[in-house]
């Protein structure tokens, strides 16, 4: 096992003790509470400063059960008690997660697109929504039920768009998470702008509710940080923000310093994302990120974290112009809705046509653009329907009015369904289904939809309680409970690291230290009792601690260890053969997969997994109509799909690719097919899976019996050669050494049915394949994956000639199949073998001639072969960035910066900065063309940010300077 291994396992187990120490410490709690009810009488609490003592003072009136909970940790026993109930509950919900991921009631379903389903759902989410349409008396622009209105619908798309795999609308959702991270430069900037809060203690709360819960995830599931990208995402655009923000404060209220200093932040993100070939990317975050594959990262953490950031580079800095610019644009619709009707119709109706021409501009030339055209857009156009939407939004008060009651309070926990989503909606971190009514997609939908919806609101409640308690605004307090969170948490994980190297993870021991860590945590309680100065002493609570003596606690834990010793041999008698000492643990990653285990594999931690033999691991599923996952129905009532199902599906990744993703995989590879029919077949069943479905998508487009090739959209192209029997395969591969200086990157080979009609002797076929096999070691040698398509099972009773029934029916077949396969055949002269029989043995009734199968066994068998493709050119696991191949052009460093499309975003910046206008300037341009001087006159960085200032207690640096001067002249006469 590595060392990756061991630390993912031992991250797991340290969550483990901590929630287990934790239920042992509040059982002992709440039998002492409830045997001495005058403990839980505290008044006052214990507070260290005024702070703290206004939130108590404040807390006598009633108040909900969670406001209660986040008042700050106190040295009580009422306190302590509901901090360890807080956890409690956070542990049955990291729990379950994770009992989701590893070790599921029902195998994972495989993720499919449904089109009609897909827009069935938003059409019934709005009609709903609006039924609670909700009335706001303040409606302010872009006011914060609105924002959370946004986040709302946002999410529930991003949301059902990884539930259905719903390539088709991508680049929409890749808008959605620029609008997120636009707000967290709108947000934040605002904040600052107006609070001025640049303590340590507002970033402290900031981080902990950016991060509180997926550092939770990633130590429980054993996941890497940048797997959950949105949160370092957030996380460091927020810092940026604040830095920017902090960093010559003094000027950022003045009228033009703080729009000198947003330029000055400009030049820094171009300089770091948009210099070709020279962007200071690597030198920024280069020294604490690698190029070795990891879960999230299959290309390394570096590349991974430079797609993601480049994808929104500018979206936070346009979110804090946009923040800047807020009181002038909230200044103009006031006055334009102030002026006459007529003024108001025509300037408004003018601007929002501009707008909205400016949003279909956008939507005609770049919406429509190829998922991996369009990411080379996203940072320097994406902003444009995202303000489209914010003006259209505002346009007029009774826009701004009323919100939708349901997309408000999902876009109140926006972060936790994000992150759920990964492990309770989905699992193997948000590539499979979590099953609970196998055979009932929809119905399934629906019930999990309402335990991820639960839980994901509870976390958000608890995420909240516990910031309260653990973080106040006491910096003391904060920076004391910031060091503990930390220094209990490195314990845990270090305890769990060294008990999982030296292989003590059985529940005998988990079990002892588990009661060693609540008798600690026991221990220090009394400590902080007792070390109460008098003032504060309760006369119960020190009664308490003194009668809690540590011969006592020694006594009491000493049965309890000797009672669960007994169980626990009792229990292994019972189930010997079904023990295993890690059954609590996930097994070791998958590296470059970033998918989970399934429950197959937890009973053999130690079984070495092969990915590409296992794919042929599978069986045929029936689905009602149209919700089979990419079938082609074969009956007007039902539809046949595989699945992958077998021990290793959810570790290797075994699932249906998407057209993008097959050609993300293969558009840029020299893919050949030489063989029979079959391989013809599958040559059809390829060219439909990278999305050709009209020249080379079906059979019959061209001569069966002659050579056929398209090329692919990336460079790639798929080429399938005549070769009907083994020799013809042999002289085919041998010609194409000699006269090609580069081989094909796969290669795909499949015969023995025409030598089985044909040739009739299984003897030579075994000796034709023995010269083959020397070909292929000879090209596997010069780096190309060959792979080999057992035949498919013959139906005898549906041949339609008399040689195939006499010389080509299943046992002879078989015969030829075995000589492929056997210890003297082909297995160890290719990289993998897609297993035709498997996937045809239950399909007697889908053959056509006894031989050949509908399409849906062909696109089955043709996922089979790209993904043994995909498993085949990951990254092996623990490779160094030496042995890896070459990284492909388009993972360079630097590549997604466009320096034209960097100029045009450029000169947008500098018009939204000193124009004051958040609107590609347009509104103004409209105003002055059309409202007047009057209207005109009105709209000053005076009249706009004047009365902000004076609600802030802020004298501007002009208007300090004037009143000096006026000061210093004489008096008139």
């Amino acid at each position: 096992m590595d060392m990756d291994a061991l630390g993912h396992q031992g991250s797991s187990l340290g969550m483990l003790l901590l929630f287990g120490a934790n239920l042992a410490l509040l059982g002992v709690l709440e039998l002492a509470l409830r045997a001495f009810p005058a403990l839980g009488d505290a008044k006052p609490q214990v507070v260290e400063d005024p702070e703290d003592q206004q939130q108590l003072l404040k807390s006598k009136a009633p108040l909900a059960p969670a406001k209660k909970l986040s008042l700050p940790l106190a040295a009580t026993l009422p306190s302590v008690r509901a901090l360890c109930w807080e956890l409690a509950r956070l542990g049955a919900v990291v729990g379950f997660s994770w009992l989701c991921e590893y070790h599921p009631i029902f195998p994972h379903s495989q993720k499919y697109w449904e089109r009609d389903q897909y827009y069935f759902l938003c059409l019934l989410l709005f009609i709903f929504c609006i039924r609670d349409i909700r009335y706001i008396k303040k409606n302010d622009v872009l006011n914060r039920e609105q924002s959370e209105e946004w986040k709302g619908w946002m999410q529930f798309m991003f949301l059902l768009y990884h539930y259905y795999k719903a390539e088709e609308v991508y680049n929409s959702i890749r808008v959605m998470i620029t609008c997120y991270v636009w707000m967290t430069g709108f947000g934040n900037f605002s904040f600052f702008y107006i609070k001025q809060d640049f303590s340590s203690v507002r970033v402290v709360q900031m981080l902990w509710r950016l991060n509180f819960l997926v550092v939770i995830l990633c130590l429980v599931m054993g996941n890497t940080y940048i797997l959950y990208y949105i949160c370092p995402l957030h996380t460091f655009f927020f810092l940026m923000v604040y830095v920017a923000m902090g960093i010559g404060k003094s000027v950022n209220h003045t009228k033009w310093g703080i729009r000198w200093k947003l330029l000055a932040l400009a030049v820094v993100i171009l300089a770091v994302w948009d210099v070709p070939r020279y962007c200071l990317f690597r030198y920024t975050f280069g020294f604490g990120l690698g190029s070795d594959p990891s879960i999230g990262a299959t290309s390394g953490t570096l590349w991974e974290w430079y797609f993601r950031t480049s994808l929104d580079h500018w979206s936070t800095f346009l979110g804090m112009i946009f923040a800047l610019n807020f009181p002038m644009m909230t200044l103009w619709f006031k006055k334009v809705e102030s002026a006459p009707e007529n003024t108001r119709l025509l300037i408004k109706g003018a601007a929002g046509a501009a707008v909205l021409a400016v949003g279909i501009w956008w939507t005609a030339v770049f919406l429509p653009l190829p998922k991996l055209d369009y990411n080379m857009t996203n940072a320097y156009f994406a902003f444009v329907p995202l303000l489209v939407y914010v003006f259209l939004r505002n346009l007029t008060p009774g826009l701004r009015s009323y919100y939708l009651g349901p997309l408000h309070s999902i876009g109140k926990t926006t972060l936790e369904t994000y992150l759920m989503q990964h492990h309770i909606w989905l699992t193997s971190n948000a590539k499979t289904l979590v099953t609970i009514l196998p055979g009932y997609p929809k119905i399934n939908f629906l019930l999990v939809s309402c335990v991820f919806i639960v839980l994901s609101q509870e976390l958000y409640r608890l995420t909240m309680s516990l910031r309260g308690m653990l973080l106040p605004d006491s910096f003391a307090a904060c920076a004391r409970n910031s060091l503990g969170v930390a220094l209990v948490l490195g314990v845990c994980w270090g305890l769990g690291v060294v008990l999982t190297m030296a292989g003590l993870n059985g529940p005998w021991v988990i079990g002892t230290v588990i009661i060693g860590l609540a008798l600690a945590a026991l221990m220090a309680l009394r400590w902080l009792l007792l070390a109460q100065p008098p003032a504060h002493h309760n006369p119960a609570h020190l009664a308490a601690a003194v009668s809690v003596h540590p011969r006592r606690i020694v006594i009491v834990f000493g049965v309890l260890l000797v009672a669960m010793n007994t169980l626990s041999a009792y229990v292994s008698v019972f189930t010997a053969e079904r023990y295993m000492p890690a059954v609590l643990l996930p097994p070791p990653p998958h590296h470059g997969s970033g998918t989970s285990p399934s429950p197959g594999q937890l009973s053999q931690p130690s079984t070495t997994v092969n990915c590409v033999a296992d794919v042929n691991l599978g069986s045929w599923r029936s689905f009602p109509c149209r919700e089979a996952p990419g079938a082609i129905l074969a009956t007007p009532c039902e539809a046949s799909s595989w699945v992958w199902d077998g021990p290793s599906a959810h570790v290797c990744g075994h699932e249906r690719l998407t057209s993008a993703e097959v050609l993300d995989l293969v558009g840029s590879k020299h893919v050949l097919l030489a063989g029979d029919s079959i391989q013809r077949y599958l040559y059809y069943s390829m060219a439909r899976a990278v999305g050709d479905t009209a020249a080379h998508g079906h059979n019959g487009s061209a001569p069966r019996h002659s050579d056929i090739s398209c090329s692919l959209p990336a460079g790639g192209s798929l080429r399938f050669l005549w070769s009907p029997f083994a020799k013809n395969i042999t002289s085919r591969l041998d010609t194409l050494q000699a006269r090609s200086s580069s081989l094909p990157e796969v290669v795909i080979l499949g015969a023995g049915l025409w030598d089985a009609l044909h040739h009739r002797d299984a003897q030579d076929y075994a000796r034709q394949l023995h010269a083959l096999a020397s070909v292929l070691d000879s090209i596997r040698r010069k780096g190309t994956h060959v792979l080999w398509v057992a035949n498919t099972r013959v139906v005898d009773e549906r041949l339609n000639t008399v040689d195939k029934q006499t010389f080509m029916h299943e046992s002879i077949v078989e015969r030829y199949r075995n000589a492929a396969l056997g210890p003297s055949g082909l297995q160890d002269h290719v990289d993998g073998v897609a297993d035709g029989y498997i996937v045809t043995k239950d399909r007697e009734l889908h053959s056509v001639d006894g031989v050949h199968y509908d399409d849906n066994v062909y696109d089955t068998m043709a996922q089979i072969l790209l993904n043994q493709v995909k498993d085949l050119t990951k990254p092996a696991a623990g490779s160094s960035a030496k042995s890896a191949p070459a990284p492909a052009p388009a993972h360079e460093l630097c590549s997604m910066c466009q320096p034209k499309r960097v100029l045009w975003l450029v000169c947008v910046i500098v018009l939204l900065i000193f124009s004051m206008d958040n609107f590609f300037g347009l509104p103004t341009l409209i105003t002055r063309v059309l409202g007047g001087a009057d209207l005109v006159g009105e709209l000053t960085w005076e009249k706009a940010y004047g009365p902000l200032h004076q609600s802030l207690g802020i004298v501007p640096a002009a208007t300090r300077a004037s009143t000096v001067a006026t000061a210093t002249e004489p008096p008139s006469m």
